[in-house]
């Protein structure tokens, strides 16, 4: 097959960086649209594939003009509806994959009907698979153990975004078994920079997955990534089980989805859902990428 020239809209949480960097490092072509003030972590600007934008504004207009420039052969959409009726609108004929982002479905409880815009549905974590079909979350190649690790120590991140504060529970775990405890509260000046994130989760044994998921199927992105460094990871719906043995998932499954999805037929009905999610958009009536920068993690 011919190179691919892949077009990401929107970022959630650096998700897509490990597939745009696989993409280039095999001879591929990958550009990222994000709006860099929603990058508070600087793990989108973290990529060479990466096209920052200071404003939502400018956000739309690279948008537009990237979809219309760029020519991609393959749109991968994170999360953003806006951008899956934009991309369906002046793409009409170019495979769209859409990806939910977690926290999409489980505070909103809704998917919209935007999606039967995209040609793919997928979604991060196989709990959610009744929402489209589950592809795991690449981890950055800059993430492995650097040395430094201290013995029984744990870690854990806690936003307000989580399903529930289990901050007791989590000490509760620690203290039983002799643990010293680092919580890291995202959102505050406690926040460690993204390229910093492999140094500090290496010196960890244990990280502590309690985000009040309910599902042990569902493991976070940054636990996946403290297990790429090293540490032991624990949820909190299972928290006599010690991950070791978690598979972690490589990008080339991403690039086997792109080459599976054939150029879809144009369809006047597609395009009639495309504007009218527009125009529900300009209303204020479609969901808009989170407004809150804690959201992303």
């Amino acid at each position: 097959m011919k190179n691919l020239r892949v077009l990401f809209l929107w970022n959630t949480a650096g998700a897509l960086v490990p597939i745009a960097e696989w993409l280039l490092n095999n001879g591929h072509n990958a550009k990222i649209i994000m709006n860099k003030q929603f990058d508070v972590f600087g793990q989108s600007s973290n990529s060479r594939a990466s096209k920052m934008v200071g404003s939502s504004k400018e956000y739309w207009i690279e948008v537009v003009r990237q979809l219309i420039k760029y020519d991609p052969t393959h749109i991968h959409v994170n999360s953003s509806l806006p951008s899956l009726v934009l991309a369906r609108i002046l793409r009409p004929t170019t495979p769209i994959v859409f990806q939910y982002h977690g926290s999409r479905i489980r505070y909103r409880e809704s998917v919209h009907e935007e999606t039967e815009l995209a040609d793919k549905v997928i979604v991060s974590t196989p709990d959610l698979s009744d929402y489209g079909e589950w592809y795991d979350r690449p981890v950055d190649e800059m993430f492995y153990y650097r040395g430094n690790r201290k013995v029984r120590t744990a870690l854990m991140f806690y936003g307000t975004h989580f399903m529930k504060d289990l901050r007791k529970d989590a000490k509760k775990w620690c203290e039983e078994r002799g643990l010293d405890l680092t919580i890291v509260e995202r959102g505050t000046h406690e926040n460690i920079p993204y390229s910093q994130m492999p140094t500090f989760l290496s010196q960890f044994e244990y990280f502590l997955d309690f985000k009040g998921y309910g599902d042990p199927r569902a493991i976070s992105r940054l636990a996946i990534e403290a297990y790429a460094c090293g540490c032991k990871i624990v949820s909190d719906t299972d928290p006599s089980r010690i991950i070791t043995d978690y598979k972690l998932p490589t990008a080339e499954i991403y690039f086997d989805l792109y080459t599976s999805l054939r150029n879809p037929q144009f369809s006047p009905r597609r395009l009639a859902v495309a504007f009218r999610g527009l125009i529900r958009w300009a209303s204020g009536q479609l969901s808009k990428p989170p407004s809150k920068p804690q959201e992303f993690y």
